[in-house]
């Protein structure tokens, strides 16, 4: 099932922070595009901006990690 296939992350972002979308840690180098995505895609859905702040969900296939930017620095 598609549930099974993607996972979702929804958060808020204010001004200059953003989320960053890279093919997971454990992921075969040599995948292809096609592999990475499989019957999936990435949807980006803005469920809410105001003030500045901006309530963000997206769901990517599993393949995919989606990762605050700040958590990375």
């Amino acid at each position: 099932t598609l549930k099974e296939r993607v996972t979702m992350l929804t958060l808020t972002r204010k001004t200059d922070q953003s989320i960053i979308i890279a093919p997971a840690v454990d992921l075969d180098p040599e995948m292809t595009v096609a592999e990475l995505f499989g019957q999936s895609h990435i949807e980006i859905r803005f469920n809410k901006i105001r003030q500045g702040v901006a309530s963000v969900s997206i769901q990517a296939p599993k393949s995919l990690d989606l990762i605050r930017s700040e958590l990375v620095k």
